[in-house]
């Protein structure tokens, strides 16, 4: 069964006492010391393998120092996976077998780096300059940690990229300092605040498609744009003012906006004057509670509605329903919408317990609020999602058949293990699943 292996998870562990580290699945042990000792078998499995991950569950000093030695068997094995397309490390120390085992994958086209610590005396400017033989047409590398953080990225070949995410000034100056235009097609610039430095990039990414800044607040800098810049963008993340500069003139049609400071009418009348119809907008609920006249001027096929302020402090249940009622109340205002298809209400809680969230599973709360409001008012609906995270979904295969309930089975069995949590069924249908995983 060589699937088996075409996508491996080396995760690395810390037990119950403070010395205790070991892989979470133990017979990856077994296989990188095969696999180092050329055992034929492993050898031929391995050149199955197509992406692979190498973590730990933290990356503080003490704990990156006791899990060195499982990063070393790991590290060492993975340079001998040749054909491995994809490669992620998370909250490791990035040292020089790593590296070494980096350059030794000559088909590696997808290369994630995150929350690691880079520091080692190891990484000379002769060891890093051998990352830039990478050929990579996918680079995440952020959140780095330890005194070679900053200088560690530079020799990344940017030639070839075509998504990047980062949030590393020296890959952003190499980007604006390139001779040419930059074959970019996805841009996701975190938490980079240096608007002077991303505004040159930008304005070398003339295929840039996807951009997504990360910053909740304006950047370091006045950010601009020329008229000629981002022909091609069609999906843009960003705040407020951003999206103001980014938007008009381009061909964007899905806009999320992050939470804005201010908000004026004269701001969000801004998004209407891209040069494609917007069909995908997701948005804080602060645009209906000021009572802007959305539907007025925006007709959209998929709408995201954050509700994430409003929500965030309440744990009672009769509470929670009411604000559901009066979020649903709020956006089914106006004349009927006929273009949308997609709708979902992020109430972004759903990340707690379930015994936190009673509203969770309150189907029958949420199939009031279908046919009472919602689906008069989006008459062409299609999918309904009460929260983003918990997946509690509502779909029918067309405006005139009925509602149906979606939820994840791990969601209900972690209800059936909790009998403090109500639900408030809608036709049998979380009772025929708790009979079901019983």
């Amino acid at each position: 069964m060589p699937w088996i292996f075409e996508h491996l998870e080396f995760h690395i562990q810390f037990g119950s006492k403070s010395n205790q580290v070991s892989y979470q699945d133990h017979r990856h042990e077994a296989f990188c010391r095969r696999l180092l000792n050329e055992n034929a078998l492993t050898a031929v499995l391995a050149g199955y393998t197509q992406s692979c991950c190498l973590s730990t569950p933290f990356y503080q000093l003490d704990s990156l120092d006791l899990s060195r030695p499982y990063l070393s068997l790991s590290s060492r094995a993975i340079g001998h996976m040749r054909n491995l397309l994809q490669l992620s490390l998370r909250k490791i120390n990035i040292d020089k077998e790593i590296i070494l085992a980096m350059v030794r994958l000559p088909l590696l086209q997808a290369l994630t780096i995150e929350n690691c610590y880079v520091s080692s005396e190891q990484l000379h400017d002769g060891l890093l300059r051998e990352l830039a033989s990478l050929k990579l047409i996918y680079l995440s590398c952020h959140s780095l940690m330890g005194n070679m953080a900053e200088k560690f990225p530079r020799p990344f070949d940017i030639s070839t990229l075509l998504t990047l995410r980062t949030d590393r000034k020296v890959l952003f100056r190499k980007l604006a300092q390139a001779r040419g235009d930059i074959p970019l097609e996805a841009l996701d610039s975190c938490d980079f605040r240096d608007n002077l430095t991303l505004s040159s990039v930008l304005e070398n990414t003339p295929g840039l498609q996807s951009f997504r800044s990360g910053l909740n607040w304006k950047g370091d800098g006045p950010f601009h744009l020329s008229p000629q810049a981002l022909p091609r963008l069609s999906s843009a993340e960003a705040t407020l003012d951003m999206l103001c500069i980014l938007v008009p003139g381009r061909p964007i049609k899905s806009i999320k906006m992050r939470w804005p400071s201010t908000l004026s009418l004269a701001d969000i009348l801004l998004l209407k004057d891209s040069t494609c119809n917007v069909t995908h907008l997701d948005v804080p609920d602060i645009i209906f509670n000021r009572g802007f006249p959305f539907w007025s001027h925006f007709s959209v096929q998929t709408l995201k509605m954050r509700c994430t302020g409003a929500f965030n402090s309440y744990r009672n249940p009769v509470e929670l329903d009411g604000l559901m009622i009066n979020a649903v109340r709020t956006i089914c205002v106006g004349p009927k919408q006929t273009s949308l298809q997609s709708l979902c209400l992020d109430f972004t809680v759903s990340r707690r317990r379930p015994a936190d969230l009673p509203y969770w599973l309150n189907l029958s709360l949420q199939y009031k609020l279908l046919t009472d409001f919602i689906s008069p008012q989006f008459p062409a609906l299609l999918e309904c999602q009460f929260d983003e995270f918990v997946s509690t979904k509502w779909y029918r295969t067309n405006p005139h058949s009925k509602w149906k309930p979606s939820l994840l089975a791990e969601h209900v069995a972690m209800l059936a293990t909790d009998g403090k949590v109500d639900f408030s069924d809608h036709e049998f249908y979380i009772s025929r699943l708790l009979k079901e995983i019983k």
